[in-house]
């Protein structure tokens, strides 16, 4: 059976989260059985064989939960789904792009839904709604996850995660953020994102708008929320939230943590899936690209989007490599990732992609990889996959990224 891009059952979650023992490790210690773990301290400890005993290795770093959390609400209005565009004709789409993979991957990712005679179901989820939500949040996201589920068991039909999911509206943050401090674990609650994200909410003018998948509850249970304005609920942008916080219940659920994953990888699927997903038809998948493309802005980390060369695409790549996973929050790691996802789906196709990032959990962070990087297990998945390393491939996503530039810069002005 062949096992897709997110899907994965709750077994093989619990097997990748590591054991904890009330009687601490030491390395050089001795242990019973081989190939046993123990986590204290902040570090994982393994059983291994030296001679002709068995001993407690000097352990490895363990890196901190990640919370995944959605794009920041642009500065100017998001875009309506009115919205109106330029095009050569309604028959025409894929001339509306710099490259026609682009609309040809969307367009394959929509037949995958809709060719999955599976029903979707939502009876494994757990919403609690404010009563305030404006109108059509909840519809629109339930909507929303029925096609992720509808894509995800497309791959894996065995997929069937339980999630709990909290639907809000900004004004109330407070009492969402205590909800939240009640629900999740103390490791989903670490880095401060959470006190971040209620300030957010007290001084943006529109109210926070977005959602984060921090992790999981106290009972087991991955948790996510999403907090609504009147402003963005039905726009590209918000519907786009609603797919890009589910994906990254899934990645957590495929590999366990984030750190085998660059910030490219892990905000760029989420918010390339999500996109595409907010979009019905080719008609709208051009306004919901465009409405991605707003977030290039001259206050962000993309303001030499339109400036940079192949060789400063090159080097940007590189970059990325051993940036820490904990620092995502740049506007680039969103739009540049989805750019970089958009590539890989149009070159190699969806079956292909999908199998990269679930090649991604045969290969562990090694031991000696600094803490929070990401290592080079996903450029190993990357070979197998592809047959090709990332370092050649990277040239001609460079290549891409300045065709897509001028494109975009030509329907800016």
């Amino acid at each position: 059976m062949k096992r897709g891009v997110l899907g994965i059952t709750l077994l093989l979650t619990i097997s990748l989260i590591p054991a904890h023992s009330a009687t601490p490790p030491k390395s050089g210690s001795t242990c019973t059985k081989q190939g046993a773990t123990k986590t204290y301290q902040g570090k994982k400890y393994t059983c291994i064989k030296s001679g002709k005993k068995l001993i407690w290795d000097k352990g490895a770093s363990i890196a901190k939960p990640i919370p995944s959390s959605s794009i920041s609400p642009l500065p100017q209005a998001s875009p309506s789904a009115t919205e109106t565009f330029s095009s050569p004709g309604n028959s025409e789409y894929s001339n509306a792009f710099s490259d026609p993979r682009i609309l040809s991957a969307f367009e394959n990712l929509r037949k995958t839904i809709k060719d999955n005679p599976s029903i979707p179901t939502l009876s494994n989820l757990t919403f609690i709604v404010d009563p305030e939500t404006p109108n059509p949040g909840e519809q629109l996201i339930k909507e929303k996850l029925k096609d992720s589920i509808r894509l995800y068991k497309s791959m894996d039909p065995k997929a069937d995660i339980p999630v709990r999911i909290y639907i809000y509206n900004s004004k109330n943050f407070d009492e969402l953020a205590d909800l939240m401090r009640k629900d999740l674990t103390p490791e989903a609650l670490e880095g401060g994102w959470l006190e971040a994200k209620t300030e957010r909410a007290k001084y943006e003018w529109r109210g926070f708008f977005g959602g984060a998948s921090p992790g999981y509850g106290k009972d087991g249970t991955p948790v996510l929320f999403y907090n609504l304005n009147s402003n963005d609920v039905a726009t590209f942008v918000g519907i786009h939230v609603y797919t890009h916080e589910y994906v990254h219940v899934y990645q957590r659920y495929l590999l366990g943590n984030m750190q085998r994953m660059t910030c490219w990888m892990r905000e760029g699927q989420a918010t390339y899936l999500g996109f595409n997903l907010a979009a019905e038809n080719s008609k709208d998948f051009v306004l919901s690209w465009k409405a991605l493309y707003k977030y290039l802005t001259p206050n962000s980390d993309t303001t030499d989007f339109y400036t940079k060369t192949e060789e400063d695409w090159v080097k940007w790549m590189k970059s990325q490599e051993l940036r820490p996973v904990t620092d995502c929050e740049g506007i680039s790691n969103y739009v540049y990732g989805a750019i970089m996802w958009s590539y890989l789906y149009g070159q190699y196709g969806l079956e292909k992609t999908s199998q990269f990032f679930a090649n991604v959990r045969k290969y562990p962070v090694a031991l000696d990889t600094p803490l929070n990087a990401p290592g080079d297990s996903w450029k190993n998945a990357f070979f197998e996959t592809y047959g090709v390393t990332a370092e050649s491939e990277y040239p001609k996503i460079a290549k891409y990224f300045v065709e897509e530039a001028k494109w975009v810069k030509a329907w800016k002005g």
